[in-house]
């Protein structure tokens, strides 16, 4: 749904695949449905989780008591990380591990659950983002490929070496470490990143300040 929307509507520098219009009727129309198709599809997740949670809890079958309870205050902050994560994800292209990670973490979920399931949340945008490139012919297969290949590689490794401590340590508590490491890293490299990107386009006479019409 979000790979034909994005195609469907296009951009400034990429053409609509079905000839609409940046900032036409339409246009927006696409906007107003995906966002009320989104509300649906987060409405019927909560209710199928909850029943869901609330059989496993009534069996005793697969229930784990730290888990994150869909009702009350929690349900109101895991909506508010999921809302504020994707858009600071979506508008400052920060990868949404490094929001969705310690927003977990603080809601008490496992670190190795927490862990995944921000993989997991950043699979479908990787996915969307993929594909819109390979359409348009942006994609560097060469390029993707190499990172893709050492990523893969890093991370069985990565998980191989993990799991060994852990069963070694009975500790968890080295994934609450990494997640550390990572967005400390983050925090840092990002800024730093950034200066030298807008020192280019300061330099190249673009005016940082002004905010761009959408259309």
């Amino acid at each position: 749904m979000l790979i034909f929307m994005n195609l469907a509507m296009g951009s400034k520098s990429k053409d609509s695949i079905i000839g609409i219009k940046l900032c036409s009727f339409w246009f927006w129309f696409i906007q107003i449905i995906f966002i009320g198709i989104c509300v649906l599809i987060t409405w019927f997740a909560v209710k199928l989780n909850r029943r869901e949670q609330e059989l496993r809890r009534l069996y005793n079958v697969n229930y784990d008591p730290t888990e994150v309870v869909y009702e009350g205050r929690t349900l109101k902050i895991l909506l508010f990380y999921g809302f504020v994560g994707g858009w600071v994800a979506g508008a400052l292209g920060l990868g949404g591990g490094s929001i969705y990670n310690p927003a977990l973490l603080s809601l008490g979920v496992n670190p190795r659950v927490a862990s995944s399931t921000g993989m997991y949340l950043v699979l479908f945008t990787a996915i969307n983002a993929t594909i819109v490139n390979w359409v348009y012919g942006t994609l560097n297969f060469a390029y993707s490929g190499w990172i893709g290949t050492w990523s893969v590689i890093g991370s069985i490794i990565g998980f191989i070496l993990a799991e060994a401590y852990v069963k070694k340590s009975g500790r968890q508590s080295f994934f609450v470490w990494i997640l550390f490491v990572v967005f400390v890293l983050s925090v840092i490299v990002t800024p730093i990143a950034a200066y030298f990107s807008l020192k280019a386009d300061k330099e190249a006479g673009h005016k940082l300040m002004e905010f761009d019409s959408p259309c």
